[in-house]
């Protein structure tokens, strides 16, 4: 009889889920060949971040941003720490997008921004939780 070696275990490491991209508010203008709103400016470069999820729809007139916050908690309920913001749009909806992600990945953002339409591409920035301290002070509201 010959002894039989054992199979390699798989690895019981947890695989991450992929990144997503939350977009905070992207300009947005009527395309009338697909009979929908699409962004203005090209962000398929944060694409390879990963998926893009735009936090306000695309197109929504915003005069006051205060009816939108609960929109931003919503969609960022999920948030995870190999998350991204995308930092476009209203600097309010981005202000508040990071501090809600920032409760929800203990405290440290992966935050993109866009360097214009000319660089067509992104940098990347680890927020730290003490530039964002004011998600404590519930200043907003």
């Amino acid at each position: 009889v010959r002894p039989t070696t054992a199979a390699p275990t798989p690895s019981l490491r947890h695989k991450m889920p992929p990144s997503r991209v939350f977009v905070t508010h992207a300009p947005a203008r009527w395309d009338q060949q697909a009979a929908a709103f699409r962004p203005f400016y090209d962000l398929t470069p944060a694409e390879k971040f990963g998926r893009l999820r735009f936090l306000i729809p695309l197109g929504e007139p915003v005069n006051d941003p205060i009816p939108f916050l609960p929109l931003i908690e919503r969609g960022l309920s999920d948030y995870r720490d190999g998350d991204y913001l995308l930092a476009i749009g209203s600097p309010v909806f981005i202000a508040y997008a990071a501090m809600v992600a920032a409760g929800k990945a203990r405290g440290s953002v992966r935050l993109l921004w866009w360097l214009g339409p000319k660089a067509a591409r992104y940098e990347v920035a680890n927020l730290e939780t003490r530039l964002i301290r004011l998600a404590s002070i519930g200043a907003i509201g």
